[in-house]
C-alpha cells in the first residue's frame, strides 16, 4: 500500500502528470496513428514490432497475453504458439 505522503506516491503522481501532459499534447496524433493501425490490420496487414534488449518484449508479449495465433519470428513466439496448441518442442528442437 502506498503511503499518501511517501516517495512512491510522489513518484506515481509525477508519472501520472507526465502521462496527462503527453496525452493533452499528443492525443490527436495518437488517435490518428491508432486509426492507421486499425485500418491496416482490418485490411489484412501486419503489425511489426521491433525492440532490442529487453524492449523486444513489446513485440513478444502481446501475442502471448492475447492468447492469439499472431505470428512472431521470436523464439518466445514459437514457444507461445506451441503452448497454445498444447504441444511441447521436440527434444533438441527447443529454441
Amino acid at each position: 500500500m502506498l503511503q499518501p505522503d511517501g516517495p512512491a506516491a510522489s513518484y506515481v503522481a509525477r508519472v501520472q502528470e507526465l502521462i496527462d501532459e503527453a496525452w493533452q499534447a499528443q492525443s490527436a496524433a495518437i488517435d490518428e496513428a491508432a486509426g492507421i493501425v486499425v485500418d491496416a490490420l482490418a485490411g489484412g496487414g501486419l503489425l511489426h514490432v521491433f525492440g532490442t534488449g529487453h524492449s523486444h518484449m513489446l513485440g513478444v508479449t502481446p501475442p502471448i497475453m492475447a492468447s492469439s495465433n499472431l505470428a512472431s519470428s521470436d523464439d518466445a513466439g514459437q514457444l507461445a504458439r506451441l503452448a497454445q496448441a498444447g504441444r511441447r518442442p521436440a527434444p533438441g528442437q527447443e529454441p
